[in-house]
């Protein structure tokens, strides 16, 4: 036995002898005692999720100024001045009321199919602070020299540089004096060889040398305003959704103010990306998102192409919020909001499950005990109704004299529907004891319809009614005013 070796610590391929094991030594961490937790109304920030602020400074970029009436600011910024060195931060607010500004990204398409929409971009989080914000759209050109095989006339790509999903274009010949060269967009794939090509396959006459030797691949920068300051630029960003920086995708990751997020627990799977909005468009390990902005998940398989007004504007395409119609602004909700959003969860986490991130496209399951019987109304946006058990009559109505005047009626029931455009009148009529269960599905969520009107016979006039799933009468106006 080897003296060197007596008492010394046991590794792997030592020879046999007396070895000393020390147990190790179980630490308690240490846990802060000194953070506060601060629940209030602020400007903007993520609602209902705890963040972490270490500053007042990163409270005002997180949550927004201190606005007059609102008490949570000044409440941080006392806490730091008297020596608090960090403070979770909790934005509560009546979810109800509140409406969040919808943009559009200037000078772009969403591509579907056959499909072609516009660019439908939200605020990161509720409020009228996204009124002020504004977006620089700029499209970036860079040559990519392709080319043809002289023997096998097949179409060579560099292998490096563009990757896959990248956006190519391909520009003709103008066809006489005046007339405006045409050109088309490319994406490059792999094919089974793991060879790039482009998609869809280039025809007579984009095979023309001169032509390929001319392509140009497409790339975007989108700037981020608040109040006519920068916060935020995503350069070299693509338009196709297989492409690694495709731009709503970088956008839509979770923000780093939701770091402390915590998962839902209404659904047998938190990390499932229906849970989450943000998880459709990356994991929780992935880089975080926009701080400003949330793409519609309608996007994840568009390919976004842009417009000849982007092409023709070098230095970019700029949209204000405020420029938006009134339908489309964010509103706030502080004079409605009461003691019981500081501690209920929120209303609209089963709406979160059934609409887009930025409120589109709501379904609904509305059951019916019977007895209905609702005054004629509009949606203000498209409504589907499709009978799932049960009947449900539906009267038609068009306007006429300041009235309404019936056109018809229309039975919904199992396996039928019918349809609504935003200005079309009906009315809704079950029978006591007749239980009825129906899907609704909406343009827009009916929380965010703000602006819709129902008739009253008795008065011969028009109502308007709150942003709900029942028709109400509207509420005193001080009771809706923002703060």
């Amino acid at each position: 036995m080897s003296v060197a070796l007596l008492g010394s610590l046991w590794r792997p391929g030592l020879p046999p002898g007396i070895y000393e094991e020390k147990p190790a030594v179980a630490s308690r961490p240490r846990v802060r005692l000194d953070v506060a937790a601060l629940i209030g109304l602020a400007e903007r920030g993520p609602v209902n999720t705890p963040v972490r602020i270490d500053d007042a400074r990163q409270f005002e970029a997180v949550f927004g100024r201190a606005v007059p009436g609102l008490k949570l600011p000044l409440a941080v910024r006392l806490f730091f001045a008297n020596g608090g060195r960090r403070c979770v931060v909790v934005r509560c607010v009546d979810h109800v009321n509140i409406r969040t500004t919808r943009l559009l990204l200037p000078g772009l398409k969403a591509v579907r199919g056959n499909s072609r929409k516009q660019v439908r971009l939200a605020a990161r989080n509720p409020g009228s602070w996204g009124n002020r914000l504004q977006l620089r759209c700029q499209l970036i050109q860079r040559p990519v020299a392709l080319g043809v095989d002289p023997v096998t006339k097949a179409l060579r790509i560099p292998p490096d540089r563009p990757a896959v999903g990248a956006t190519l274009r391909l520009t003709r010949r103008a066809s006489g004096p005046g007339a405006t060269p045409r050109s088309r967009f490319f994406r490059v794939d792999l094919d089974a060889t793991r060879q790039p090509i482009l998609v869809p396959t280039p025809t007579a006459p984009f095979l023309d040398p001169e032509l390929l030797a001319a392509a140009v691949e497409l790339t975007l920068r989108v700037d981020v305003f608040l109040d006519d300051t920068l916060v935020e630029s995503w350069d070299d960003t693509a338009l196709h959704p297989s492409h690694p920086r495709f731009l709503p995708r970088l956008l839509g990751r979770r923000a780093a103010s939701e770091a402390l997020l915590p998962p839902r627990t209404d659904t047998p799977n938190p990390e499932d990306p229906a849970a989450e909005a943000d998880r459709r468009w990356g994991s929780a390990d992935a880089p975080w998102g926009s701080d400003f902005l949330r793409p519609s998940l309608q996007l994840a398989d568009a390919w976004l192409l842009p417009g000849r007004e982007l092409f023709a504007a070098p230095a970019g395409l700029l949209l204000s919020a405020a420029e938006m119609p009134p339908s489309r602004q964010g509103r706030d909700a502080s004079a409605s909001t009461g003691r019981n959003h500081f501690f209920e969860g929120t209303s609209m986490a089963l709406a979160d499950a059934i609409e887009d991130a930025d409120h589109r496209f709501a379904l609904y399951a509305q059951r019916s005990q019977g007895g209905t019987d609702t005054p004629a109304h509009d949606h203000t946006t498209w409504a589907i109704i499709v009978g799932v058990d049960g009947d449900e009559l539906n009267r038609l109505y068009v306007h006429e004299a300041g009235g309404v005047r019936k056109t018809g009626e229309q039975v919904v029931g199992r396996g039928t529907g019918i349809a609504f455009m935003p200005d079309d009148l009906h009315s809704i009529h079950i029978p006591p004891q007749t239980p009825v269960l129906n899907f609704h599905m909406y343009g827009l969520a009916l929380e965010q319809l703000h602006g819709r009107r129902y008739y009253r016979p008795a008065t011969h006039d028009w109502a308007h009614f709150p942003a709900s799933e029942g028709i109400r009468d509207l509420p005193a106006p001080a009771a809706r005013s923002g703060a």
